[in-house]
């Protein structure tokens, strides 16, 4: 177990472990792969039964289908490459698992990723609109950086980062202005269970300046303080935490964002308590 000396500390490692590990109880064990594609194009299939996965390019995250012991259902998830067993930082259909090992994903004929089950009923959507002439042009990529991404040419259709499930990742934009659902952190419901829990973390929607909020159901039960311009006031921000947290301005509008390479580890961005 670890001890705090100080009581900053302690404010220091709770502020990390909510932007990087919210309540994400993603102990994986069995993850078996056999072969990797770079990309997914219309025809092609991540097929759970052959072990198949979508690898990103440096060999950072790995995309596939993973379950948990004494168990049937099968999710589709994003984890990191290197680590055996590592948590999972995405999980597609978290709130609808497959039965067995007998589904794949691939890209459907309306140009959108898709789940599908042994029966090839479909699981999950990225569902969003494919203009008619380029629905087979679309292709999903892995990148380096963990983003799952849809796109049809240069267009981006859709992407993990814009939809996270319980994890945050650096490099991942978390908006500022407005309640959007899509752009809140909601954890596992148990060890062995990823559909939706009763816990939350996002920007306060209704405080200015803005602060980082974790609600329990409507409860809020932790925040950050508010953010002064270079720091979250209510904790001890020092080192790289003063240094890695900025709050960008783009065509988008304002969002988080943590980039700071000191917590790369083996090409990793994860930390060990």
């Amino acid at each position: 177990m670890m001890m705090f000396k100080t009581y900053q500390q302690q404010q220091q490692c709770l502020l990390f472990l909510f932007l990087f590990c919210f309540l994400c109880f993603c102990s994986v064990s069995t993850r078996a792969a056999s072969s990797s594609r770079f990309s997914i194009k219309h025809g092609d299939f991540i097929r759970d039964k052959e072990g198949e996965v979508l690898v990103s390019d440096g060999f950072n995250f790995v995309m596939g289908f993973f379950g948990f012991e004494n168990s049937s259902s099968r999710y589709v998830g994003i984890w990191y490459y290197n680590i055996p067993d590592s948590q999972a930082i995405w999980v597609a259909n978290r709130n609808k698992p497959i039965n067995g090992k007998g589904g794949s994903f691939t890209i459907s004929t309306n140009g959108n990723l898709v789940i599908i089950d042994g029966n090839k009923k479909q699981i999950w959507s990225t569902n969003v609109s494919v203009t008619q002439n380029n629905k087979n042009n679309s292709e999903a990529v892995l990148g380096d950086d963990g983003n799952l991404v849809l796109s049809n040419g240069n267009d981006v259709l859709w992407q993990s980062f814009e939809n996270p499930t319980d994890t945050y990742v650096p490099g991942m934009k978390v908006p500022v202005n407005g309640k959007k659902k899509s752009f809140f952190f909601t954890s596992w419901k148990s060890s062995t269970d990823p559909s939706e829990g009763n816990h939350t973390m996002g920007v306060d929607p209704e405080g200015l300046p803005p602060q980082i909020v974790v609600w329990e159901g409507e409860r809020r039960i932790w925040r950050s303080g508010y953010w002064d311009g270079r720091i979250f006031n209510g904790v001890d921000m020092t080192g790289s935490f003063l240094h890695g947290f900025v709050l960008n301005w783009d065509s988008n509008g304002r969002s988080f964002v943590y980039n700071d390479n000191e917590f790369k580890i083996n090409g990793t961005s994860t930390v060990s308590l």
